[in-house]
């Protein structure tokens, strides 16, 4: 039902109009259409009679004739644009007859579908006599008003994605305090619209540089780095929002803000497939053509300063976090500040000796992943002090050769002596993900999971790190993980989105790791780290930056963080990498490895943090 009111009936009177129609309002009113008819006709017929001698015209006349005479018909209306507008103010007054005007000057009880038949006013084909007299609005476009929003759909040619791919076809542009929208540099290029729709940014804060991260060189790294929320696209084609939040965690002052473009067009990134969502796997057969990884930054038009913060920032007095995913925070000075999933500021726990925690037994931190899990491991292990470490190494694996399983010994003081037994073993093995041999894939898994100390020493060739200590060797027949932290890695690049899901149903069902499995190991998932796609050696791994980004990483990260098996389990890595992959990566051939000890110190508090809130 409409919430418009129905106008009042009235009796039909005497009046007719070829304008209005013979249903008229009422007698009184009629009075005052005839004064005004009476005043003002004149012009107003001579309009009518000319835009009648026009459309007869443009039956019988030649274009140019056309145009002539259509030219002659305007000036004559946009000089009685006067008479039309008083027309429409009387026909609108609430004093003088039919209605009253609700707060945007139309008539209550009317719209224009509500015109039905000859009771709808006549206008000339293609003029509205409510345009003729709307007033100018000072609010503009995301575009200063050029930029029109809807436009016929053209080919994306391979051509026009090139220029997308270009930092300086993009703009940024502040349209409020914290907002800003990006869009193409051209306005006229919005003809093309329909191929704007898949372009992927990122965007931080950033403090000028303090000191010079190299005594060589001039490049310099911020001493305060915060990611934001990657732009997203708005209703209007080709136009991409960037909001910041005016209670975004940051110590307060003035930051840079930086944009980057890293696609100018690559459908299904944001979804975690490029090669469609149904997809479970995306090889090189099926990965746009063209497409290439750009990570440039693209101009900020105006006022690329932001003021904002929240000041003082007591971060050290916080509250330990109690919850590790989703995590946010910000960079300073190579330290991570997190915040904790309802926005506020919160505490990671350093490493302290004697340590937090105690057990009567000793306490079996199993991590099982790739090379990142295993520069934690190197990280962790040093963080509890000094003791005893034993390595196995092999050359048989296609994807890695070196270490392939490692374990540490220490103690809750943190000096463990070479005779003693350990309070504390870290051991780390090589798995990841595989986008094939699933079965395979989570059996493996399984092994790694399960089992006794004993049984996971002699599986990894390890046996020989407690040798010795016979005593010990009795524990360890017993002995299970206190945490067993698994990495899906980043060595599944060809899983999409949904393969992940698919690749997770089978890892956690009850043939496998399964629920009871999980809690007797206590296991933790950690997310995916992101990765800097523009060092990817392009001539080793062809094509790969459409598979290995950032984009994709979050959405497959999305599963992980939304499986039911898994709330309260993940441990969210992603979060603390957020922003600094331009600025922390180990090399400039290297994609996924950060600097150390500068991230993987973080995640060593991760782990420290986790053991203390839910108990080592």
């Amino acid at each position: 039902m409409s919430n418009y009111a129905l106008l009042p009936s009235t009796p039909p009177s005497t009046f007719s109009s070829p304008i209005l129609g013979s249903n008229s309002p009422s007698v009184a009113s009629t009075t005052r259409r005839r004064n005004f008819w009476g005043r003002n006709s004149r012009p107003i017929l001579m309009a009518l009679t000319l835009l009648s001698l026009a459309a007869i015209i443009r039956l019988t006349t030649p274009n140019e004739q056309q145009q002539e005479i259509k030219a002659k018909v305007d000036g004559y209306l946009n000089g009685g644009a006067g008479l039309v507008g008083s027309a429409k103010d009387w026909w609108a007054s609430p004093t003088e007859g039919g209605g009253a005007k609700d707060g945007d000057g139309t008539l209550e009880g009317t719209k224009d579908e509500d015109w039905v038949g000859e009771h709808r006013p006549l206008e000339p084909e293609g003029v509205r006599l409510d345009s003729a007299v709307e007033p100018p609005s000072d609010e503009l476009t995301p575009q200063d008003s050029e930029t029109p929003t809807e436009h016929p759909p053209v080919e994306c040619t391979e051509a026009l994605r090139e220029e997308l791919n270009s930092p300086s076809f993009w703009v940024a542009r502040r349209t409020s305090a914290l907002h800003y929208e990006i869009s193409p540099s051209d306005p006229s290029v919005f003809s093309f619209s329909n191929c704007l729709d898949h372009a992927i940014f990122s965007a931080r804060l950033v403090s000028e540089a303090e000191s010079s991260t190299s005594a060589t060189t001039e490049s310099k790294t911020p001493t305060i780095i915060s990611a934001l929320v990657p732009p997203t696209l708005t209703k209007t084609s080709g136009v991409y929002s960037l909001k910041i939040s005016p209670n975004h965690l940051i110590p307060f002052g003035r930051y840079r803000l930086e944009v980057r473009l890293a696609f100018g067009s690559l459908p299904g990134a944001q979804l975690g497939s490029v090669c469609g969502e149904e997809k479970l796997t995306c090889t090189a057969a099926g990965l746009p053509a063209g497409e290439r990884f750009i990570g440039e930054k693209i101009e900020v038009a105006s006022e690329y300063e932001v003021t904002i913060g929240q000041g003082p920032y007591f971060v050290d007095t916080a509250s330990p976090c109690e919850s590790l995913s989703p995590l946010a925070g910000f960079w300073d000075s190579e330290k991570f500040y997190p915040s904790s999933p309802s926005g506020i500021p919160c505490r990671l726990q350093t490493p302290t000796f004697p340590t937090p925690f105690t057990s009567p037994a000793p306490i079996w931190i199993n991590i099982v992943g790739d090379s990142n899990p295993r520069n934690l491991f190197s990280a962790l292990e040093k963080s509890f002090g000094t003791g005893r470490k034993t390595n196995f190494f092999t050359m048989e694996s296609k994807v890695k050769n070196g270490t392939v399983a490692t374990i540490a010994l220490r103690s809750f003081s943190g000096d463990l002596d070479p005779s003693a037994s350990p309070d504390i073993l870290i051991s780390w093995q090589w798995w990841h993900a595989k986008a094939h041999n699933l079965e395979a894939n989570a059996a493996e898994l399984a092994r790694w999971t399960n089992g006794t100390l004993s049984e996971y020493l002699s599986r990894a060739n390890l046996k020989g790190a407690v040798k010795g200590l016979k005593d010990f060797q009795t524990t360890a027949s017993t002995l299970r993980p206190r945490r067993t932290y698994i990495s899906l890695g980043s060595h599944s690049e060809d899983l999409t989105a949904r393969g992940i899901d698919g690749l997770l149903d089978v890892l956690f069902s009850e043939q496998y790791v399964s629920e009871e499995l999980r809690k007797a190991a206590n296991v933790r998932v950690f997310t995916t780290t992101l990765v800097h796609s523009a060092n990817i050696p392009l001539d080793r791994f062809p094509r790969q930056d459409l598979t290995r980004n950032n984009a994709v990483i979050h959405a497959k990260n999305d599963v992980i963080r939304n499986r039911p098996e898994l709330q309260g389990r993940v441990i969210d890595v992603e979060g603390v990498t957020a922003g600094i992959t331009e600025s922390f990566m180990k090399s400039s051939r290297d994609a996924v490895h950060f600097t150390a000890p500068i991230y993987y110190n973080a995640w060593t508090s991760l782990v420290w943090t986790d053991l203390m809130i839910n108990g080592p």
